[in-house]
């Protein structure tokens, strides 16, 4: 009865292959890897997807431990290896350090991924503007920047009067967007509010986008997983305002992996809510 509010890591793995696969075809990847299943499952993706598309790509994997801040050693010993370019699964603190530790001890100017997790600005502050320029990573819909989104700035608002003290920026997005469907679930279940109601409706999501979304969802009794698009971002640094304005700006298509082709939208329980989104086939 779990359910995944962001893309899981083996698809996010399989996404960030194509995107290694189009780029650096025929050159070594470098992997560094939380050493536990959340950045083993990062490691597994990218090495489905390389198989997949038949890339010309040999893989070497260096792990840290989560409790370690420092991976310095690990950046070193993938320099070493001649690697052409670094996918990294793992933690902010962590992930801003190997980008510090590559371009500032190592003066190493290689490539760069940071899994989703770490688009978030503090990754930028702590690894310094002029390191991580240039590295990629992935978000699942519009980000908490986009102002020029009319759903953005809505929930920004809303943010504002309730919570007031609240740093409004990607993670809080995130928590705003995955409480936020929770209440549309509880709406579709209806009135009469059981553990099975809740579980039917959650698991007949069907070609659902919000505002927010880049690609719409669907779920089923066999697919769990809300989210199985993203859209490249890279570290993008505008110069011309001081202070400088970091940002974590889309790039390319949208790149999805959607489990549930064939769905029906659901009609909704009685004094329940229909479910909001685009046309529905046909209309």
């Amino acid at each position: 009865t779990r359910f995944c509010g962001l893309v899981d890591y083996v698809t996010e793995g399989r996404i960030f292959a194509r995107y290694i696969f189009q780029n650096y075809d025929g050159q070594k990847l470098g992997i560094l890897a939380q050493n536990d299943d959340y950045g083993k499952e990062g490691e597994q993706g990218v090495k489905e997807g390389l198989k997949e598309l038949e890339a010309d790509i040999d893989v070497t994997v260096e792990y840290y431990d989560a409790t370690q801040s420092d991976v310095t050693a690990q950046v070193q010993r993938l320099k070493g290896e001649g690697v052409g370019i670094i996918a990294f699964w793992g933690g902010p603190v962590q992930a801003a350090n190997m980008i510090k530790s590559a371009r500032e001890t190592l003066s190493w100017g290689v490539p760069m991924m940071v899994n989703g997790t770490n688009a978030l600005e503090i990754v930028g502050t702590l690894a310094g503007y002029d390191n991580i320029e240039g590295t990629v990573s992935a978000v699942t819909g519009h980000q908490a920047w986009e102002t020029s989104v009319p759903g953005i700035v809505e929930r920004k608002e809303i943010a504002a009067k309730y919570a007031p003290d609240l740093t409004w920026d990607n993670t809080a997005l995130v928590g705003y967007v995955i409480s936020e469907s929770t209440v549309g679930l509880l709406k579709q279940a209806g009135p009469n509010l059981t553990r099975d109601t809740f579980l039917d409706a959650a698991e007949a999501v069907c070609k659902y986008r919000s505002d927010l979304s880049l690609v719409p969802s669907s779920t089923s009794p066999t697919d769990h997983r809300v989210a199985e698009g993203d859209i490249l971002v890279r570290a993008t640094i505008d110069r011309s305002s001081n202070p400088a304005t970091f940002r974590w700006q889309p790039f390319g298509d949208v790149v999805a992996f959607e489990s549930t082709q064939d769905c029906v939208v659901p009609t909704p329980p009685p004094g329940g809510e229909d479910q909001p989104g685009p046309p529905r086939q046909g209309e």
